[in-house]
């Protein structure tokens, strides 16, 4: 069958699915998917991370074994990069590959049902980590499992005290410089809601520890406890005003907050809060 005739039937055949059987119809065609369709290479990363693999759509072997590469390079340089990266990931039961630049119907839908942009999202209640091939997004979307796993009444109480649990729900993308001192944000995204605000700090964190990232404004001296394992290099800016002392002093609480609940380790805190340090000296001369 014409691969694309096949997608399109795939397509047009979970659409119909979920509109008259409801969504659980959904995963009944991604079972159906995995079971005829998985390459060896696919089963053979699943052996390794021990955790199933899901595709949105019905690709040919050649795209599923690019999309399993690339899945792959990702999901090692971001447990390679971060400390805690094992127990947190050990909470993930299945993960649900996403296509960052053609979104599947599935993805629209996820999309659509719980909110979330295409780049990923965290189903804590079914085990499942919705991710683009991005080793950001997966730190990101491991942080929501992480936070549904520790005492998150507590922490949430703490974090809203330091973030006068001030957010602007769709309206994020309009944030104003006072909007991000007023919560201590590292991004307009994390301005959306609590959870988001965590899962971006902890990204924001990765960011200025990867040895190949380079967020301009920083020192980005590597630390002696990461190792470059990549040739290639990306530079990006930060994107949000860090000159004011009490927004800088509301990201250094809440990074010290996620170190307290063992989203990052001591040497992760320490590490950011010099690279912190350096930014505020730098922007002061």
């Amino acid at each position: 069958m014409n691969q694309g005739l096949r997608k399109k039937i795939t397509a047009i055949g979970t659409y119909l699915l979920v509109s008259t059987v409801g969504w659980n119809a959904g995963k009944l065609v991604t079972g159906i998917d995995e079971y005829f369709f998985s390459t060896s290479n696919e089963r053979s990363l699943e052996s390794i991370i021990k955790k199933p693999i899901n595709f949105d759509t019905f690709d040919s072997k050649e795209e599923r074994d690019s999309k399993i590469n690339l899945f792959e390079e990702n999901y090692r340089d971001a447990k390679h990069n971060w400390d805690n990266f094992d127990k947190q990931f050990n909470l993930v039961k299945k993960i649900s590959y996403m296509d960052q630049y053609n979104p599947s119907l599935k993805s629209r839908l996820i999309s659509l049902i719980s909110g979330y942009n295409f780049n990923g999202s965290a189903n804590v209640i079914e085990g499942e980590l919705n991710t683009t091939p991005n080793s950001e997004t997966i730190i990101h979307e491991l942080s929501h499992f992480w936070h549904t796993h520790i005492d998150n009444e507590k922490f949430n109480e703490a974090w809203k005290e330091i973030s006068e649990n001030h957010y602007l729900g769709f309206g994020f993308s309009k944030a104003t410089r006072q909007d991000f001192e007023r919560n201590g944000a590292v991004s307009d995204y994390a301005l959306r809601n609590l959870n988001e605000d965590i899962a971006e700090i902890c990204e924001f964190v990765y960011r200025i520890l990867h040895p190949n990232k380079h967020i301009i404004g920083f020192t980005h001296k590597k630390p002696d406890f990461r190792v470059k394992i990549h040739r290639w290099e990306s530079w990006e800016s930060l994107n949000i005003p860090l000159d004011n002392e009490n927004h800088l002093s509301k990201i250094k609480e809440k990074i010290k907050l996620l170190k307290n609940y063992n989203f990052i380790s001591e040497r992760e805190y320490k590490h950011t809060l010099d690279e912190l340090d350096s930014f505020k000296e730098r922007k002061c001369h």
